[in-house]
Order: structure tokens, then C-alpha cells, then sequence
């Protein structure tokens, strides 16, 4: 307003192009909303140009005009004020706490996916482990110990199968499978001579009996 003396003669209106400021703004944001305030909390300057001339609500009443700067936060949105224009502004930089937190739950969710993999993969090593490991130890041990079992109960027709192996599990089954095999055509051997003595004391005792006749008749 321009007065002489008590008279007013007219108002003085002042103007600019705000839009290469909200264009820098916006670009210094990098997507976080910049707003500048004025002591009323009335937006002069935004890298929103929507935002223009409205009134910043809701973080402001969080903002102490005593710290020059500070990082706060209310209800939905972090924001971090900075002053300008001898104090009388305000530079206000604020975000919602979901965009701000979208990174983070992106990073639990990759972390948990990954520690799941991670386990999974785990999983089938031991898995494949064990498999191996019963393929060529507990498995071989086994039939080991069964076919041992049957040689002591007498039963020497046990085959052993799982001795092709390079390993020490092979060689001692190859080493076991041969001891049964002897055992085998020694049991085989001794069945033999059995039969053998069987059938000459069948013999010796016919011709006992033979003698005996004859010396009766004698």
C-alpha cells in the first residue's frame, strides 16, 4: 500500500515467474516434496506448484521456530526445516513414512527371500549328504553286518553286492566276500569228507559184520 501521510494512493503489486524455482526445487528434491514457508506457514514457494499459496498443515505444528534446523515427524510423514530469510522462513523438506519406509520393507523382504534360499540350499546339501553317506557308508556297514550275522548262524549262501567300491568300505567288503567264499568250499569240503567217513565206516561196519558171521560159523 502506498500512502502520503494518512492517504492511501494506491498498491504496489509485485510478481514473478515462480516456475524455474519449482523446477529447481523439484530437482534438488529428487522426489521428496521441498516446500518454503513463511512465518504464517503459507507456502511461498514449492517444487509442487500445486501446493502454491496454500498453508502447510500438520508437521509445522511439530516445528520449534527456537533450532534453527531439526528432523521431526507427525502422524504420517518425516520431514527435516531449515531457516531462511533472516529466520523468518522456513525450507521444509518432508516425505510420508510409507515412501520412506517402501526401501526398507523392499530390503526386509529381499533379506528374508534370501535367508530362505539360503536355508533351502542348506537343506538339500545335507540332504544330498546324507544320501551320499548312506550310499556309501551306512548302507555297505549294513549289509556288512548282516551278512556277519548269517556266516555266524551257519548261513554261508549270504552274497555280498556293495563291494565294487575304491574306498575302504570296498575293500572290506571284497575282503569279507572272499572269507565267505572259503568258508564256503570248506563247509563244502567237510560236507565231502563226512560222506566219505560215513561210507566207510558204513563199509567197516559191514565188513565187521561179515566177520563177525564168519567167525560164528568158524
Amino acid at each position: 500500500v502506498i500512502k502520503d501521510g494518512g492517504t492511501r494512493l494506491g498498491v504496489l503489486s509485485l510478481a514473478f515467474n515462480p516456475t524455474p524455482l519449482v523446477t529447481a526445487l523439484d530437482k534438488a528434491g529428487d522426489g521428496i516434496r521441498v516446500d518454503v514457508v513463511d512465518s504464517t506457514n503459507r507456502i511461498v514457494l514449492s517444487s509442487d506448484s500445486v501446493m502454491l499459496g496454500h498453508y502447510l498443515t500438520g508437521i509445522s505444528a511439530n516445528r520449534g521456530d527456537a533450532q534453527p534446523n531439526g528432523v521431526f515427524e507427525s502422524g504420517t510423514e518425516h520431514a527435516s526445516a531449515g531457516r531462511t530469510n533472516r529466520g523468518r522462513w522456513h525450507v521444509v523438506a518432508h516425505q510420508s513414512s510409507n515412501a520412506l519406509n517402501s526401501p526398507y520393507r523392499s530390503a526386509r523382504v529381499g533379506l528374508a527371500s534370501l535367508v530362505a534360499a539360503l536355508l533351502i540350499i542348506l537343506l538339500g546339501v545335507l540332504v544330498a549328504v546324507h544320501q551320499f553317506l548312506a550310499r556309501r557308508i551306512s548302507g555297505p556297514a549294513t549289509e556288512l553286518a548282516i551278512a556277519a550275522e548269517a556266516v555266524a548262524a551257519g548261513d554261508f549262501s549270504v552274497q555280498i553286492e556293495h563291494a565294487s567300491a575304491d574306498d575302504e568300505i570296498g575293500r572290506l567288503g571284497r575282503a569279507v566276500a572272499a572269507m565267505i567264499l572259503e568258508l564256503r568250499r570248506l563247509a563244502q569240503a567237510l560236507a565231502g569228507s563226512a560222506k566219505e567217513t560215513t561210507n566207510m565206516s558204513a563199509e567197516i561196519t559191514a565188513g565187521s559184520e561179515e566177520m563177525a558171521a564168519t567167525a560164528g560159523e568158524i
